[in-house]
């Protein structure tokens, strides 16, 4: 599906075109994230977040599913004096390349992947994840009639968080945001959700299932 989407001239979605999320500036600015290191960006699109830290002075790796984004995107940060590295990867099927990263940033690839194989996906992350790492996440909710910020939604999914990347990931803290280029600005193409900051814990990652 991503792929006959991103191979379309005319793809346009929501939340495309949308820079970096002011969450991600912040967790830099506040010493969150550290000032230097590897980063990984999980289902990177055209991977602006990437080229931005890239920009930054850090060494970044982009995957995504979509052979069509990862073209596009290298072409378009091809001019930046150290581009990402930008590989078509599926992060439920295959690790990507192990160099520890200590930055991890997936900003809405995680709802995106059937229930079955989200372990796949945080088996996959966690062993490439540096024992310092952080993750920041972003993920859909406050969808179907649940207005923004309902305390009992954030509640389920701060829940559901913790099971999905306990043992790897504990939770520092989650906020309501915005996914969409206009950060709920206009209406008509809000799309709202919440920001995780999770950093890596002592545990050793989960092991596959016989």
């Amino acid at each position: 599906m991503w792929e006959a989407e991103w191979s379309r001239d005319d793809f346009a979605p929501q939340w495309g075109n949308r820079g970096v999320a002011p969450e991600i500036v912040e967790a830099v600015n506040t010493g969150w994230l550290p000032a230097q290191g590897n980063v990984l960006d999980i289902g990177c699109g055209l991977g602006e977040i990437a080229a931005w830290f890239s920009e930054c002075g850090y060494r970044t790796v982009a995957v995504d599913i979509a052979e069509s984004a990862v073209a596009k995107g290298r072409k378009m940060h091809g001019h930046l004096s150290r581009p990402p590295e930008y590989l078509v990867l599926d992060i439920c099927a295959e690790q990507p390349p192990n160099r520890q990263y200590n930055i991890l940033i997936d900003r809405g690839c995680l709802h995106q992947i059937p229930r079955e194989e989200i372990p796949n996906y945080v088996r996959n992350i966690a062993a490439v994840a540096a024992p310092d790492a952080r993750l920041l996440l972003f993920m859909k909710a406050f969808r179907d009639g649940q207005p923004f910020g309902d305390p009992a939604e954030k509640a389920r999914y701060e829940e559901w968080v913790s099971k999905v990347f306990a043992g790897v990931f504990v939770s520092d803290r989650v906020a309501e945001t915005y996914l969409d280029r206009y950060q709920g600005k206009d209406p008509s193409c809000a799309l709202p959700g919440l920001a995780c900051w999770l950093r890596r814990t002592s545990a050793p990652p989960p092991q596959p299932q016989q």
